[in-house]
């Protein structure tokens, strides 16, 4: 006989402790758990009273995890359990599932299908929702986030207490196309039934799919079970059974290949094949430090690997004052950029030096200077005292220092190389840089001075 194929049940709620529950309003008080249940480990006991909100309905609701319903039907059911004392007031038993409660489908039970001192369950389809009670935009089945269930009665003074939810739950009905093959036997009136089985397309609402079947959007998932071994053995079974997966006490999945970190290599050990995610133009990933990471390839399947830093040598000649000297603490020139100073947008990298040549000869005798560094333009006006906005001063990156015996006398030009190691990282791919004179008084031509920025790339 062919193995049965059940439709999903989703248990919305259990109703084994208060956690998440509020009422509805004042005309429900004493919500509790109750030992007085049918699933679970306890069921949830409200009573109605003639609150101050005079309303007829007593009630709970709580905010859902996302629960997402596919291929819904109209022929699938709203399953819930609950017990009344009473129903002499009890105009009827609502559930409301949505995503808030001003956006939910209702489905009733009326209180002539309801027995009072019984426990009930009721399967409502999903097809008979109550038209009166749909607020809002009703519910969306892919997007449940809100659950409330309670009892609408006759009469705002009507009370009844000891009312018990215990279950709430969706069941899918049924609905492949059976195609059933029978055998007779001549002597006997008994029929067989040799085989049961359904259409493709039928069985893909169960998430089931044939082989190389494309994925769709809303295709269901088939959840698979697994058998706990918190280390791992061999199983009973011999090659070619069936056996489950194994997890560990985490419910984490046991895999050939999967070591702990600094464990040693053993002869023998399996390595797992290790996927990659093709970015052509290595960049596509929105990564941040911490995250996992997938390797990833080029247009060839060549893998992307990280090369030694990117030396360069990038230079610039800033535009200097010309009307006259400078003074200590003046600012040499406004914000000058280093062009592509990183590789790509919000890289950066390390300037290891700086050299500097003085074609107008002012700083021969060991004039000392600040080059402070910024990952984005600032302004900063030349020949006077450095002044920057909170703004401005929020994209210092680092600064090197140029002292006096950093100098060297070339009769006709004053040159200067200085070592650095300043790390930096730009908002975009330019660096930015401001001069500021510690000591002397030099005058300068336009073009006097040439700043040549030894970087090397990340």
């Amino acid at each position: 006989m062919a193995d049965q194929v059940l439709p999903p049940y989703e248990i919305l709620d259990k109703f084994d402790a208060t956690t998440g529950w509020t009422v509805l309003s004042n005309d429900t008080t004493t919500l509790a758990t109750s030992t007085k249940h049918v699933t679970g480990t306890n069921s949830l006991s409200f009573a109605k009273v003639d609150g101050a909100a005079n309303g007829t309905a007593a009630g709970i609701q709580k905010t859902l995890d996302r629960v997402t319903l596919n291929r819904v039907s109209p022929r699938d059911t709203i399953r819930v359990c609950f017990y009344l004392s009473s129903i002499a007031d009890v105009a009827y038993v609502f559930v409301r599932l949505g995503t808030n409660s001003t956006n939910y489908n209702e489905w009733r039970v009326d209180d002539a299908d309801i027995t009072a001192g019984a426990f009930n369950t009721a399967d409502v389809f999903v097809g008979e929702a109550s038209h009166a009670g749909i607020t809002g935009n009703g519910w969306d089945p892919t997007n449940i986030t809100y659950a409330c269930v309670g009892v609408e009665f006759d009469g705002e003074d009507d009370a009844l207490a000891g009312i018990l939810f215990d279950h709430l739950a969706y069941q899918a009905s049924i609905r492949a196309d059976l195609s059933v093959q029978t055998e007779v036997t001549l002597a006997s009136s008994n029929v067989g039934l040799s085989s049961v089985t359904a259409a493709a397309a039928d069985m893909e609402a169960f998430g089931v799919h044939p082989l190389d079947h494309p994925i769709a959007a809303g295709d269901p998932l088939s959840i698979a079970g697994t058998s706990r071994q918190d280390t791992p053995s061999s199983l009973s079974g011999t090659s070619g059974d069936y056996q489950p997966l194994i997890t560990d006490a985490e419910g984490k999945l046991w895999v050939t290949g999967a070591y702990p970190a600094d464990a040693a290599a053993g002869a023998g050990d399996r390595l797992v094949a290790v996927g990659a995610i093709r970015d052509d133009a290595l960049g596509g990933l929105s990564a941040a430090p911490g995250d996992y990471v997938q390797l990833v390839v080029d247009a060839y399947n060549a893998l992307h690997v990280s090369s030694a830093p990117k030396g360069t040598t990038l230079a610039d000649t800033p535009t200097l004052d010309t009307s006259g000297a400078y003074a200590a603490d003046d600012v040499l020139h406004v914000a000058a950029e280093i062009a592509s100073a990183a590789a790509a947008t919000g890289k950066g990298g390390v300037i290891t030096g700086v050299t500097i040549v003085d074609d107008d000869d002012q700083h021969a005798s060991g004039n000392a200077m600040d080059i402070l560094f910024f990952d984005a333009t600032v302004t900063a006006t030349h020949n006077v005292a450095l002044s920057l906005s909170d703004a401005d001063a929020d994209n210092f990156v680092g600064k090197i220092e140029i002292s006096a015996g950093d100098w060297v006398d070339a009769a006709n030009a004053a040159i200067c190389f200085k070592e650095a190691n300043m790390r930096y990282k730009c908002a975009a791919t330019s660096l930015f840089y401001v001069t500021v004179l510690r000591s002397g008084t030099p005058t300068h031509t336009a073009s006097g001075m040439e700043f040549k920025f030894h970087i090397e790339q990340d």
